[in-house]
């Protein structure tokens, strides 16, 4: 029998993308003849087939609405064209429908409900006491119910080994370095202490000496016996924990500084601290519970090691030896048309582009198209292109440029030039489509006409 490796529930969404995502993906939708004209206009409609099977528009739309949410933000993908976008989008849902596919029918890989029990007892119960923190906890996370919940965890647990079993397969380790920070790290966010404090403040009107002798003198009080309640509220300056009794819930380490992690997380529970110095004054600490959620570290660095498989080429790599085993189709000709254009096949991107606009009657297409034919110096599709364009968009200047550039290289000179200086009387003073004109001029080797053009 494999190893079974035991995660934390945070990490269930650390690798959202990849798990939760996969998870809860729709399934394949077959192609139905039966098809209106207003669904065939829909974005994504048949643009995609896996298997034989087309990713439904809807979907399509939605893992569209799920992309825009996850890069609204990122500047990188901002500045990327929207060809670009949806080409990077095509290969997200590519990736998210094999793998969904691949962990259910083909991994191999079971967790059963005994497996699904056993965690939740370990690691997730334990991080709350009663149905109200069990809601919040579920809220959190993301859980519907207690049903839902484990669904997720079982989902997370098979994708988590068939992880595992990979990096393993391609040679992804852990020096020990890496193990031992991420593991520090690990502990940091997963003892968690309650407490409570009583905080001697340093301030403008009391020196540290002072801070000092005072809360040595509550904490001698509180070894007598005295209500730590009282002497919270007589003599606290933490405006956070005063009016709860000097109650803190969930204190985790790196925020306090050393001393203060150093005395408050090698204590007992029970155990009333000394006077510890912080640079905002002095601190007497009293520690109710301490909530250690940890794993061991052998443990631990199996989840770290998945981390490192899902964000190393060696991930990539595995990922397209499964795509190998499925039948991948991009049947949207604008979306074919832009991987025929990146791989500079621009023939064949022209044509597409062609396809695409008599599909949609988007006019982008056709300039798309002019551009494809012109770097791949078919002139007589060139011009061909150029009066689909200027009929459906007399005011672009454009396709009456490119059909100038077409009809000039295609041998005929004179023509061209005489197209060339009406595109110039079109575009008037548009600074734009002068600057396009000229730079067509140079690109034809007229230098002299180049600098006829005035772009002031």
């Amino acid at each position: 029998m494999k190893k079974k490796i035991i995660l934390t529930v945070g990490l269930v969404l650390t690798v959202a993308a990849v798990v939760t995502a996969v998870a809860l993906g729709p399934k394949f939708k077959k192609n139905d003849d039966n098809k209106n004209n207003n669904e065939s206009a829909r974005f994504g409609f048949e643009a995609l087939k896996i298997n034989g099977e087309y990713i439904s528009a809807d979907d399509f739309n939605e893992e569209y609405r799920l992309f825009y949410e996850k890069y609204k933000n990122n500047g990188e993908m901002l500045q990327k064209g929207d060809e670009e976008r949806y080409d990077i989008l095509l290969d997200e849902i590519t990736n998210k429908y094999v793998l969904e596919d691949y962990f259910e029918n083909k991994s191999k890989v079971n967790v059963s409900d005994e497996e699904v029990e056993a965690y939740v007892a370990k690691y997730v119960k334990p991080r709350y006491s009663n149905s109200e923190e069990q809601s919040a906890y579920y809220q959190i996370m993301g859980f519907a119910d207690e049903e839902d919940m484990k669904k997720n965890i079982k989902d997370y647990l098979v994708k988590q080994q068939v992880y595992f079993d990979a990096a393993t397969k391609y040679g992804v380790t852990l020096t020990d370095d890496e193990s031992n920070k991420a593991y520090e790290t690990h502990k940091q966010h997963n003892i968690k202490v309650d407490l409570k404090n009583i905080l001697i403040a340093i301030n403008e009107s009391r020196t540290k000496e002072q801070a000092e002798e005072i809360a040595n003198n509550v904490y001698s009080k509180l070894k007598e016996g005295a209500s730590f309640e009282e002497l919270v509220s007589q003599y606290s300056d933490d405006s956070r924990s005063k009016e709860n009794g000097g109650k803190k819930q969930d204190v985790i380490q790196g925020y306090n500084g050393a001393d203060f992690d150093k005395a408050v997380f090698n204590a007992k529970e029970g155990e009333l601290l000394e006077p510890i110095y912080l640079t905002r004054g002095y601190e007497i600490v009293l520690v109710e519970k301490i909530k250690d959620y940890t794993h061991p570290q052998e443990e631990y660095s199996e989840i770290v090691l998945v981390e490192k498989f899902l964000n190393s080429d060696k991930y990539v790599e595995w990922l397209e030896s499964i795509k190998k085993d499925y039948q991948i189709e991009i049947t949207g000709p604008q979306y074919k048309a832009f991987r025929a254009y990146k791989n500079e096949k621009y023939e064949e991107a022209g044509l597409l582009y062609q396809q695409a606009y008599e599909k949609t009657k988007d006019l982008n297409y056709i300039e798309r198209a002019c551009e494809s034919y012109s770097l791949a110096e078919n002139w007589d599709e060139l011009i061909k292109v150029c009066q689909i364009g200027y009929k459906a968009r007399p005011d672009n200047i454009l396709f009456y440029i490119h059909e100038a550039k077409g009809i000039y290289k295609s041998g005929n000179q004179e023509e061209g030039l005489k197209k060339m200086k009406a595109a110039t009387s079109k575009a008037k003073d548009s600074v734009y489509y002068l600057g396009m004109i000229r730079n067509t001029y140079e690109e034809l080797g007229l230098t002299d006409e180049a600098e006829k053009i005035n772009l002031q």
